[in-house]
């Protein structure tokens, strides 16, 4: 799913548990939510239902800022946090992939790039 561009989400159920009857600012159990360590209490005894790929496309301007950019002579590349397939996806359909260069980086392997 990631070569695909798709990201994953992990889905699963949780019977009688406190937000079974959740109906957002209303319920009790609310508030809790805004504090992560909270999660804790929520995300057990769960039963894992499978997994689904949702796409998240570009904007329809990207692709044409891409080619103005490579025309004013600017060479562009993709840092990002994300899974590493899913970014090269993303920029194989953006127009920032070429065969030429490699243009996708995680943050961490730009970090370790030489200033060359």
């Amino acid at each position: 799913m990631a070569a695909a561009s798709l990201r994953t989400l992990a889905m699963a159920i949780r019977k009688n548990g406190p937000l079974e009857s959740y109906d957002g600012e209303k319920h009790p159990e609310y508030e809790n939510f805004k504090e992560p360590t909270n999660f804790i209490n929520y995300e057990q005894e769960m039963t894992f239902v499978g997994v689904t790929g949702i796409q998240d496309p570009p904007r329809s301007e990207v692709k044409g800022a891409i080619e103005t950019c490579k025309r004013a002579g600017i060479r562009v590349v993709m840092i990002t946090g994300d899974n590493f397939e899913t970014a090269n996806a993303i920029s194989k359909s953006i127009g920032i992939f070429s065969n030429e260069a490699k243009n996708s980086y995680t943050g961490e392997q730009w970090e370790n790039l030489t200033e060359a």
